[in-house]
């Protein structure tokens, strides 16, 4: 079983006896049907045997003993320092900046204002602006103007309507948050006013049935940058955001004035109309145009994102031609999909049909082992990792749990990089494939699952053209000095590798 890493991590699984110099054997990890019942089982048919490519020098193999001209192991990982280019710092005021600096006035600008018109809503009401109000505090505030009142049809209408739009607000806040996952000031300026209504208003239920009315009409611009944050749009969306909110914050200034109005008389009972005031019919019009600005937005980001889908598939399309070339694949064999001209992964197939009869239980052992964790997150401990044990004894078991530890365990305790596994059962019942075959295979198992490392192993197929077998994994990974730049961990998983040599 041949575990590998590049960093790249090499994990073989051989039978005892056979000799190489590039595995390590620990005695604690010899299989044995007796020692280890759980993997006592009898391996499937595999897929074609292979010859060695040039075979190393044989020696005995001994403990902890690992040929370190094979494969060396980085003397370390390069720290990972890119920026986050949602949120580089905040200005005073609470708003965050990207990476384009005309935004970053102009959004500071807009967010500044809207804190202003805040303070200055709060000083004309005798309230204070509460830091870290959020929606939940908000319609706690509404049940409590409200909490004599009976429940009603129209008292849920009511909540529902507040309840959208704190949801709403929240979204689009953090859009003009460039992204955080906290919620800036903008949300919460938002909320206070709305708090500053529900006191204004308080004992007036008609005035509430019309604020529904009002935030719904609001809402249902602020609605549209919530779905075009589903959409991922781009953040140019964040100007469009701050002056939605702005405006917001002015519609509401007006339904507060309205209040104050000497021309207005208010009663209990009766719904205030707050859609007809021109005030505030002027300030949902412009509401209203920003949306379509930004519908406009949306159309060009789609354009310049089919665009950039575009180019990026022809890309794609031409790395993996210039990889197949280099890699030569057999286009007569079993292994290739005439159809869509790509390798056939017949690897996966094995390996589901292993997993199929695994025993529960199979290789924990050696998942725990200290070797084992060694190997997989010591970057200093040797890439290479070895395991032997007697003929059927279920190494090919133990193999696919150690497949299935790397990729599904390994991104949860190490999320900050990307671990690619890719692997390969080697079987000497099928005539006519070699551990080239197998070489092939593993490289464009990476490619597939790997961007990146596609366009690095381009590059190297475009500079040498063409490559002897035995060239193909260390020309295209062992000495693929871009790796070391990627924040990626690479595992080759080879069953049955001392069956050839």
């Amino acid at each position: 079983m041949n575990y590998t890493r590049r960093t790249t991590r090499v994990g073989q699984l051989k039978e005892a006896g056979k000799k190489s110099t590039f595995e390590q054997n620990p005695p604690a990890a010899q299989l044995s049907p007796s020692s280890h019942p759980q993997s006592d089982q009898s391996k499937p048919t595999q897929p074609p045997a292979a010859q060695p490519l040039s075979p190393p020098a044989s020696k005995d193999v001994q403990p902890l003993t690992v040929e370190p001209s094979i494969m060396q192991s980085p003397q370390s990982e390069p720290a990972h320092t890119a920026p986050d280019d949602r949120l580089a710092s905040r200005v005073p005021g609470g708003a965050p900046l990207g990476i384009d600096a005309t935004e970053n006035a102009e959004l500071t600008k807009i967010w500044l204002q809207v804190q202003e018109k805040v303070s200055q809503l709060a000083a004309r009401e005798g309230k204070q602006v509460k830091n870290g109000l959020d929606g939940d505090d908000v319609i706690a505030n509404l049940d409590a103007s409200q909490e004599k009142k009976e429940e009603s049809t129209t008292r849920k209408a009511v909540k529902t309507a507040f309840g959208r739009t704190m949801g709403l607000i929240k979204t689009v806040g953090g859009i003009v948050a460039d992204g955080a996952s906290t919620v800036f000031a903008p949300a919460g300026q938002c909320y206070n006013v709305i708090s500053f209504l529900i006191n204004a208003y308080d004992g007036y239920q008609g005035a509430f049935e019309g604020l529904a009315d009002l935030l719904d009409s609001c809402s249902a611009h602020l609605g549209r940058l919530d779905y075009y944050v589903k959409a991922k749009m781009d953040a140019r969306l964040s100007k469009v955001a701050a002056e939605q909110l702005s405006l917001f914050v002015d519609i509401c200034d007006a339904a507060l004035q309205l209040r104050y109005s000497a021309g207005h008389k208010f009663k209990t009972g009766i719904k205030i109309a707050f859609l007809q005031e021109n005030d505030i019919q002027d300030l949902l019009g412009r509401m209203e145009k920003l949306a379509t600005k930004e519908r406009g937005l949306r159309v060009v980001e789609m354009m310049v994102q089919n665009d950039a889908d575009q180019k990026e598939r022809v890309e794609t399309e031409g790395q993996e031609r210039t990889l197949k070339d280099v890699l030569a694949f057999d286009k007569h064999s079993d292994r290739w999909n005439s159809t869509n001209s790509e390798l056939m992964d017949l690897w996966q197939t094995e390996y589901n049909d292993i997993r199929k009869n695994v025993v529960p239980g199979t290789g924990k052992w050696l998942l725990s082992h200290t070797m084992f964790q060694s190997w997989v997150s010591d970057f200093t401990f040797s890439p290479i990792l070895g395991l032997e044990g007697t003929s059927s004894t279920g190494k090919s078991y133990l193999t696919s749990s150690a497949i299935r530890y790397l990729q599904k365990d390994m991104a949860t305790q190490s999320p900050d990089l990307r671990h690619v596994v890719a692997f390969f059962f080697l079987d000497r019942g099928e005539s006519g494939q070699g551990f080239d075959v197998a070489a092939k295979s593993l490289i464009w198992q990476l490619s597939k699952k790997d961007v990146p490392y596609m366009k690095s192993a381009s590059r190297i197929s475009r500079t040498v053209k063409t490559l002897d077998p035995n060239e193909i994994i260390p020309k295209l990974l062992l000495e693929n000095t871009e790796l070391e730049h990627m924040d990626a961990v690479f595992y080759l998983v080879i069953d049955g590798i001392p069956l050839f040599i």
